[in-house]
């Protein structure tokens, strides 16, 4: 009698080997799943949907490096995280989010309060995503991506 977890092996030694077909079922098992997951957080549906392009951009262009004892559940969403934070990143480091801020009439300390707690909100959900990375991976996002540092 197989378990999942052995059609779990299965399925990811396949798609080491390259089989097109079994990375077609990892596709169809989590595809809608990880949408709903970056629909939740992303700016837009055509922004979660490629996000989820990218993850099985990725998982394809690594899959040598996929371990037979790993979820995949686990490795997908963990990239989806990571994208997701990319892309929120680069709209708060994009011009036209600066110019939005920009653009908003200066109505005293009321307008400014508006300001400081959209971008306090923001900040918030921005930290919220970095503190569910591991250990490692946050030091490595708040030295490269607030910190300023380069990766050497």
């Amino acid at each position: 009698m197989t378990t999942d977890a052995d059609n779990q092996k299965l399925l990811i030694a396949l798609f080491k080997e390259g089989s097109v077909q079994a990375f077609g079922r990892i596709y169809d098992m989590y595809a809608k799943r990880l949408l709903a997951f970056c629909c939740h957080y992303a700016a837009s549906r055509e922004d979660a949907e490629e996000i989820v392009e990218d993850v099985f951009v990725r998982l394809w262009n690594s899959r040598e490096s996929v371990r037979e004892t790993e979820s995949l559940h686990s490795l997908l969403f963990t990239i989806s995280r990571r994208l997701v934070i990319n892309a929120w990143r680069r709209s708060v480091n994009a011009p036209v989010f600066e110019d939005s801020l920009d653009a908003c009439p200066d109505m005293g300390t009321e307008a400014q309060a508006l300001r400081d707690m959209n971008y306090e909100e923001f900040r918030c959900m921005v930290m919220g995503y970095i503190n569910k990375l591991t250990r490692t991976q946050r030091q490595v996002v708040i030295l490269s991506r607030l910190d300023g540092y380069n990766n050497s």
